[in-house]
């Protein structure tokens, strides 16, 4: 399913987008970053993501969501935004189906910001929770991790 350009636009409405990457809570398909620090809440810049990533629900006003961790794989898959999260110096990563060039851009300049990257895909169909996980240490090997978000990487 391709991303609608109205719930992007909305997302980038409600969150805004970060003046520090570590902030951010998603990378849209365009490689923009949605702002999760909670400055739209009050809350003070703090380096760090504040927000849950399942806030992402209020992008669907009129939706319900039996769970919330719906709505935000709902965005993942239909807007195909990344989830990102710092957390230390680990980067975290969760994506379905492969990353758009944007995208990989985006990431690529987050490396910046971390000595480890936990980078999970996520099965296409909600209902499974079969999630392929790849770890990344410093220094990258970008081929490598690029190979793993296009779901290029060798069976071994």
């Amino acid at each position: 399913m391709r991303h609608s350009p109205a719930a992007t636009l909305r997302a980038v409405a409600i969150f805004g987008v970060p003046d520090d990457p570590r902030e951010a809570g998603y990378i849209l398909a365009d490689g923009q970053m949605l702002d999760f620090s909670g400055r739209r809440l009050g809350n003070a810049p703090s380096g760090q993501r504040a927000e849950d990533h399942r806030a992402i629900y209020e992008v669907y006003p009129r939706a319900r969501f039996d769970h919330l961790t719906d709505a935000m794989l709902r965005f993942m898959a239909e807007e195909e935004a990344v989830r990102i999260g710092f957390r230390l110096a680990e980067l975290g990563l969760d994506f379905i189906e492969e990353v758009t060039r944007a995208q990989e851009r985006t990431i690529r300049d987050l490396l910046h910001y971390t000595r480890k990257v936990i980078a999970d895909r996520v099965n296409k169909d909600r209902h499974k929770r079969d999630v392929s996980t790849e770890i990344f240490q410093a220094p990258f090997f970008w081929p490598e991790v690029q190979a793993f978000l296009r779901g290029e990487e060798e069976e071994g």
